[in-house]
């Protein structure tokens, strides 16, 4: 029966320490997001693609048919 509680113990201390290294990483992020933001700016720069208006012509649905 010692075996089996030493195994709970080693069980629940490495569940807390998981947890605990989840968190501390969290915040570290959370803070480093605080420090450095990103930019507005250069997010949506970042999404949108220059050549789609310049390759591509939307035609309007009247000019289609005579």
């Amino acid at each position: 029966m010692e075996r089996m509680d030493i195994i709970i113990w080693l069980l629940a201390v490495v569940i807390v320490l998981t947890t605990l290294m989840i968190f501390l990483h969290l915040k570290t992020l959370k803070i480093i997001r605080l420090l450095f933001p990103i930019s507005k700016e250069l997010s949506k720069k970042s999404c949108v693609f220059p050549w789609k208006k310049k390759w591509t012509k939307n035609y309007p649905p009247s000019s289609m048919y005579p």
